[in-house]
């Protein structure tokens, strides 16, 4: 792919991401999310489900995943599977129905 069909971000810092950067192909729903630094087992399902090429560790113990979807749902069931261990960042339409879904679950819980 050339470097116009993708999105390149540099150095963001924005909510919890720390100088991160990367290149995201344009027409592919893309996810990418942050894991718990402090949760040994949610490390080692990220290093069993994700290529290793997609995985960086940060200083801080939090890894980021690059992971690539063709379907919105099934980005979104797998980043629910880590429970509160990962977080969506990207792109704002997956973040956004993550959310829709997390208000779904805990109107379940409503009393």
């Amino acid at each position: 792919m050339s470097l116009q069909e993708y999105i390149v971000i540099r150095g963001a810092r924005e909510n919890n991401l720390k100088n991160v950067s990367l290149r995201i192909p344009k027409g592919k729903i893309t996810a990418f999310a942050g894991v718990s630094g402090f949760q040994p087992s949610a490390k080692a399902r990220v290093r069993d489900e994700f290529d290793a090429g997609r995985i960086v560790e940060n200083p801080d113990g939090t890894l980021q995943v690059t992971a690539y979807y063709y379907m919105m749902e099934q980005a979104i069931e797998q980043i629910l599977r880590f429970g509160v261990h990962a977080q969506a960042l990207e792109p704002p339409e997956l973040v956004q129905a993550l959310r829709d879904r997390a208000l779904q679950i805990a109107r379940l819980y409503e009393e």
